[in-house]
């Protein structure tokens, strides 16, 4: 090779392509308002490196421009949760997802949470005003549903909460309007047992299998307030009660799964959370969490595998750390972080 081709080649510029390439190429797409092309450009940028706050944040607003909100909120729940809790921008953002979603009260939930950290925010005052929207649209919505289905949500979601009392108070006035509400009897059996008042606990469960024997919810109850006082007499009398259930409805199913689960049955909660979801249950962490606990108890490391994955509280309804703290203390059982793979 001559000098002349040698100083020419040498000239060559190593053009190589990364993600702050794509991600600009996004942008540009994005100002001129083509989101799709913009979507694209992020993804690749996205691959090259997959926790990049700036690009995650950036895409969310993307998808939510194309109304994928599911796929937005991930990346965002991801970013605050996972990669940077300071980026409190995520919150007003997922409020505004959940709101197109119809999902009213968790918007409120992220609004409120935002508003918490971020009480001078950026958004605050977009932020108040989509609170007084939503508030008074949840408040005509719940004027449609007969009080008593209204006043036991509030009761599940406190019990849900940790707040026992609370709860109590709220199941108590659903029985006194609805004594037949049955629900509210099974859920005020476990608030009352989870305060210590084992002696209401089995007076509620009692009040249920008195008008319903074969009621699954208040059965399942019995078996787990008699294997956590370690009364194993009464506790394999229900357990051979439960035995002989062949439940049809998904949920029934999934309880008696989780409460096999709950009291060391493992091969029969496992055996009962796949028909559970083969029956099309509700999915939700927590039953991705006990499906895969119980396949990693029972040795199906594949299904454990499987399951864990799915248990990421990224994917779908969030569990905030400072608010699941149930859920949050099962997730890091001992066992349950053998499955963290």
């Amino acid at each position: 090779m001559d000098e002349r081709n040698r100083t020419k080649k040498a000239q060559v510029i190593d053009f190589r392509r990364d993600g702050d390439l794509f991600y600009q190429k996004g942008m540009t797409s994005f100002r001129k308002g083509d989101f799709e092309r913009a979507r694209h450009y992020l993804d690749r940028a996205i691959q090259f490196n997959p926790n990049a706050v700036d690009y995650l944040c950036r895409q969310a607003e993307i998808l939510s421009e194309l109304e994928n909100y599911e796929l937005s909120n991930r990346l965002l729940k991801k970013v605050v949760y996972e990669l940077d809790s300071n980026v409190t921008d995520c919150y007003f953002l997922l409020a505004n997802n959940y709101a197109y979603l119809g999902e009213f009260q968790d918007a409120l939930d992220e609004i409120q949470i935002y508003l918490t950290v971020e009480p001078n925010g950026t958004f605050r005052h977009e932020a108040e005003d989509l609170y007084r929207m939503l508030s008074s649209e949840l408040k005509e919505l719940e004027g449609d549903e007969r009080p008593y289905v209204t006043e036991h949500e509030r009761g599940r979601l406190a019990l849900e909460h940790g707040h026992f009392d609370e709860a109590v108070h709220h199941f108590k006035q659903v029985i006194e309007d609805e004594p037949d509400f049955l629900a509210a009897q099974n859920n005020l059996s476990i608030a009352y047992f989870s305060m210590g008042d084992s002696v209401h606990a089995f007076d509620a469960v009692k009040r249920v299998l008195q008008k319903d024997p074969g009621n699954i919810h208040a059965l399942c109850n019995l078996a787990t307030f008699f294997d956590q006082l370690g009364q194993q007499k009464e506790r394999a009398a229900v357990v051979a009660v439960l035995g002989r259930l062949y439940p049809i409805y998904p949920e029934h199913c999934g309880k008696l799964g989780s409460t096999y689960l709950l009291i060391g049955e493992d091969q029969k909660a496992y055996q009962w959370l796949n028909v559970a979801e083969k029956r099309g249950v509700h999915r939700d962490q927590v039953f991705y969490y006990w499906t895969a606990l119980a396949a990693y108890r029972c040795g199906n490391l594949e299904s454990a595998r499987k399951h864990w994955r799915r248990a990421d509280y990224f994917s779908d309804k969030p569990f905030h750390p400072f608010k699941y703290n149930k859920i949050q203390d099962m997730m890091f059982e001992a066992d349950a972080s053998e499955t963290s793979w």
